[in-house]
């Protein structure tokens, strides 16, 4: 079991040290966009801007995760620069694995003996736990706090469970069905406990949000799940299918076949719980990124139970199609996730840092204070831009792009493709809006700019022209230093 632990640490660091890179001699860490959109907030709270997107940004929720993002500010308290402190919520992460590994071994010895060993492999080596972890994603405190209640839950010391269920609310509000599962899960007195402390929490979080935001909702709830059309259904039936008959099939498989084998109140509650999951995927559209790897982000949130049940049935297995199929549980039928738990860097969302982050030193360069620059990926390029006001093309920060009607049908691509290339979050814009009215200095990426209508993008970019790095540049804009402008390969 020490082999495990030893080896899972050694992957970990290998993982965040491979997707570092140097850039004008130093070394950065960069967390995946959407983290780092939290790291914005972050920031502007730390440096008395408020929870905005950044300095002098309009006050827009455009975070699901409040807790997490609160947890980022304190490291940014912490007197390190830029390029290191995403490496604190890397190692953060890592932390957080291992903790899970601990309490998923306990639990599942506690059960059922001879079982933590199994629980324990899968927990520390399940890629996709690995992956959203290690960028900076809010899943490792979920699936750790999970982990840690059922612990509790298992030794009947539960005094802390309505505590640790307020807290995921907090850091993620659809962290709910967990809520629910243990809900069922614990007695009558505990069950008025957790139902009084998640309510206060989201009394509280409304009350801020209302105050502070002047909404009820976060802004990124009216982008991904108002407005919905046939096509977000579709694709939340699609990516759900695939995630579990395709991706998991062995980790789902096992899982079921102890539920309905033994039909105990855990496994009962593990059937509610995934139903309702599949349900609530279909409702949203699912995730954003299945396809580049394999895994359903919001599959996460019953990944504690779902190692449980299949741990219990691997015990019962001779032990060499044991190990055969804890490898395919790990990693699935799809030879994707097997490169990218060899080659990391190579995964298009951490290969691309390096060069992205030189375009925004050099965007920077030729940019003056003010400078308005308009981004697809709103998390990366303000954090490291300072003193430029951020156009956000696709709504998260932004009011009026996320309370629109989802483009998806407009679009003359396949049905496949549009689930791919339009995902939740990604089907909302109005050029006329944000490129027309708004008038960026820069426009620095568009989101598949060659799968959606011409006649939506190029009658607003007519006065602009394209230089790379920089992108789109605003002609006779008095914020481009327009000597420092150097077409570059």
């Amino acid at each position: 079991m020490r082999f495990l632990w030893f080896f899972a640490l050694l992957y970990y660091i290998y993982f965040i040290i491979s997707g570092s890179f140097v850039l004008n001699n130093e070394r950065y860490f960069v967390l995946f966009d959407d983290a780092m959109i939290s790291m914005d907030y972050a920031k502007s709270l730390v440096r008395g801007c408020g929870l905005v997107w950044f300095c002098g940004a309009p006050r827009v929720e455009g975070i699901t995760n409040l807790g997490w993002t609160l947890y980022m500010a304190l490291l940014h308290l912490i007197p390190l620069p830029p390029s290191k402190l995403p490496l604190l919520v890397q190692i953060t992460g890592a932390i957080l694995l291992l903790g899970s590994g601990y309490f998923a071994y306990k639990v599942a010895e506690k059960i059922k003996q001879g079982t933590g060993i199994w629980a324990l492999t899968l927990t520390l080596f399940y890629m996709p736990l690995i992956y959203w972890s290690l960028v900076g994603m809010e899943v490792s405190a979920l699936v750790f706090i999970t982990f840690f209640a059922l612990y509790l839950y298992v030794k009947d010391k539960t005094t802390l469970i309505p505590f640790l269920m307020a807290l995921g609310v907090l850091i993620r509000m659809d962290y709910a069905l967990v809520v629910l599962v243990f809900f069922l899960l614990v007695g009558w007195k505990e069950r008025l406990k957790i139902l009084s402390a998640v309510f206060i929490m989201l009394l509280g979080m409304t009350v801020f949000r209302v105050l502070y935001y002047g909404d009820i909702f976060p802004n990124t709830y009216y982008l991904k799940a108002t407005g919905l059309d046939i096509y977000t259904y579709l694709r939340g039936i699609y990516v759900a299918l695939k995630h579990i008959l395709i991706y998991n099939p062995f980790l789902y498989g096992l899982a079921f076949y102890w539920a309905f084998k033994i039909r105990d109140k855990l496994s009962k509650v593990f059937i509610f719980a995934f139903i309702v999951l599949v349900l609530y995927v279909v409702k949203v559209g699912g995730d954003v990124w299945e396809s580049s790897f394999q895994s359903n982000r919001f599959f996460l949130n019953i990944f504690p139970f779902t190692v449980l049940l299949t741990s219990f049935t691997l015990s019962e297995i001779t032990r060499k199609l044991k190990i055969i199929l804890v490898i395919l549980s790990l990693m699935g039928i799809h030879p994707s996730r097997i490169r990218v738990f060899l080659r990391p860097y190579e995964e298009f969302h951490i290969s691309y840092n390096p060069r992205y982050l030189w375009r925004i030193y050099k965007i920077g360069e030729i940019t003056r204070d003010g400078a308005k620059i308009a981004v697809a990926a709103a998390g990366i390029i303000p954090y490291y831009l300072e003193n430029r006001y951020f156009i956000d093309l696709l709504g998260k920060n932004d009011r009026y792009i996320a309370k629109l009607k989802p483009k998806t049908g407009n679009m003359k691509v396949s049905l496949v493709k549009k689930f791919k290339y339009f995902p939740p979050g990604h089907n909302k814009w109005d050029y006329s809006y944000s490129i027309g009215k708004l008038k960026p200095d820069v426009i620095v990426n568009v989101w598949v700019l060659d799968k959606i209508d011409s006649s939506e993008f190029y009658p607003y970019v007519r006065d602009y022209i394209y230089i790379f790095p920089y992108g789109l540049l605003l002609k006779n804009s008095p914020k481009i230093i327009w000597e420092k402008v150097k077409r570059q390969d």
